[in-house]
């Protein structure tokens, strides 16, 4: 018998703007673990809350503490942590080394706001989650935060925003101050989280049905009741974001892959040891500012004509992109905008190497982000350390050493506009294979800049290896070219649907074709080729 292990933090009662739905949210939490799990047998659930209502309230110091439910878990157990409360945020210490965010977010604790008290930090939270996993590779780990960062009030007064500011006496002055601070980098366990919003943005609670909810949590609850626990991670934030994005503005939940989960996590079933492959469809919704649209755009090789057949509805087509991964549709009859989400599938969408060399080629001119808004600068190892050499529009090659020894390489990214940028990135492999985890994504506030991070072992390296492995050097491949794609936007372009195995790489034919697709959001791509030659 496997276990559920869940802890669940709800706070109302805020000294300063109190909020009204986080205790609800966390009841809600709780009678789906026991509607779903309770007549399992195969599944035993172990439920902490802290609330307001409860014996132990949720202070900063009894959130730490709490995380010792997680310590019984065993190979093949289930931890999951939710907080439903107001997030916050705060300048982030000078003494944070690469720091690719001027600020650092925050969980907003009972006495955060008291006299003597303060928050909990994010990375405070990422070392809490990779104790609590010390020594126990085969248990999962759950992460769902209904809380924002930053944003303003909403005009609304129906709505509430769950965020909230504080002073510099409730955050570390000093990095030395953080929980689990270590002079070589912060921990971070290997972990899931679906998050409310992005950090730019304020999560929302409202009147539903009577009570007051997040609306975030009561998306995620809806899809997980109708699809009776059977979805995996990636289609349950995709519905949960189609239902967020009807009932407010400016929320869009993200999913995260933290400390070097592979990209096959995104198909594990919620809270559940088995996974269930993405079917070959997208989502059709109503967006209120786009009307009827497609949950896939550019990025996944869609193009405008391309045809289209709604389940249950019938066939139409692809009228136009409205970002990276959003395509405009000619609406038909039967579509309703109370509906939810309809499955779709591409008539004559791309293959496998199909979709690999559009994403080669994929830009977007006139987009309206520009060289002003940010640069980058590849280095290359060489005899005396890591020199500089230009990526655009030509292949960098990358050198073994005579000895053996494989050639490294380095990226900085700064952020030069004005508006904070989102990067995420594809590595598109020799063999046609897209890996979409590799390194770690990126927010990037003006001003800022920061390295370019790869993720081993749920630790993050600025300096990355190249080399030709081992079964290439076998068939007699001593050069290898591979890519990095890299997503820039003002708003986060997920990569992780992009994920696919190579295929032999005797079947290599690059003739790669220009597509060159429009958008309504700002968003680009910089593309860097590497060749790896082992003399």
């Amino acid at each position: 018998m496997s276990s559920i292990y869940a802890l669940l933090v709800g706070i109302n009662n805020y000294p300063d703007k109190p909020l009204k739905g986080c205790i609800n949210d966390v009841l809600a939490i709780k009678a789906y673990l026991h509607f779903a799990y309770d007549n399992d047998p195969a599944v035993a659930i172990h439920i902490t809350t802290l609330t307001d209502n409860d014996e132990k309230q949720p202070t900063r110091q009894y959130i730490i503490d709490a995380f010792d439910v997680f310590s019984k878990a065993k190979a093949g157990d289930i931890c999951l942590f939710y907080y439903s409360g107001h997030g916050s945020f705060c300048a982030a210490p000078a003494d944070l080394i690469n720091s690719d965010n001027v600020n650092v977010q925050s969980f907003v604790c009972m006495d955060s706001r008291m006299p003597g008290g303060r928050d909990l930090i994010d990375k405070e939270m990422g070392f809490l989650i990779w104790n609590a996993l010390q020594g126990k590779e085969q248990v999962q780990f759950i992460a769902i935060t209904d809380c924002c960062h930053a944003g303003t009030i909403t005009k609304d007064i129906s709505i509430t925003e769950r965020m909230l500011t504080g002073s510099e006496e409730h955050f570390p002055a000093s990095v030395k101050e953080y929980l689990g601070y270590d002079a070589n980098g912060f921990k971070e366990g290997k972990h899931i989280h679906l998050a409310a919003s992005q950090n730019t943005q304020t999560a929302k609670e409202l009147i539903i049905d009577g009570k007051v909810h997040g609306a975030f949590t009561y998306a995620l609850l809806k899809t997980l009741y109708a699809s009776n626990a059977q979805i995996n991670y990636e289609e349950l934030l995709k519905r949960t974001a189609i239902l967020v994005r009807n009932m407010v503005e400016d929320q869009q939940p993200l999913f995260h892959l933290n400390g070097g989960l592979p990209a096959s996590d995104k198909d594990r079933i919620f809270l559940s040891a088995g996974s269930k492959s993405r079917e070959a469809f997208h989502f059709v919704f109503y967006d209120p500012q786009f009307k009827w649209c497609l949950q896939a755009g550019p990025l996944q090789g869609i193009k405008e004509g391309n045809k289209l057949m709604i389940e249950g509805i019938g066939e139409t087509y692809i009228t136009g992109t409205v970002s990276a991964d959003l395509s405009a549709i000619f609406p038909i009859q039967g579509l309703h905008t109370g509906h939810g989400a309809y499955k779709a599938t591409i008539q004559d969408g791309p293959g496998k190497t199909e979709l690999w060399k559009h994403i080669l080629e994929l830009s977007n001119p006139g987009n309206g982000l520009t060289d002003a808004d940010y640069s980058i600068q590849l280095f290359r190892s060489h005899a005396t350390g890591f020199e500089p050499v230009p990526h655009r529009g030509i292949i960098t090659d990358l050198y073994y050493k005579a000895s053996g020894t494989q050639p490294f390489i380095k990226l900085l990214i700064k952020n030069t506009g004005t508006s904070i940028l989102y990067i995420t990135h594809a590595w598109l492999g020799f063999d046609y294979s897209i890996t979409p985890t590799f390194f770690a994504d990126i927010i990037l506030s003006p001003g800022k800049e920061v390295w370019l991070e790869l993720i081993e072992d749920g630790i993050k390296k600025d300096v990355i290896p190249m080399q030709i492995d081992p079964p290439y050097l076998e068939a007699g491949y001593t050069t290898i070219t591979e890519w990095l794609k890299l997503f820039i936007a003002k708003e986060k372009i997920s990569t992780l649907g992009l994920q696919q195995d190579g295929v032999n790489v005797d079947t290599k034919h690059l003739n790669i074709p220009a597509m060159k697709p429009s958008a309504t959001i700002a968003w680009q791509t910089e593309t860097i080729g590497l060749r790896t030659i082992k003399p």
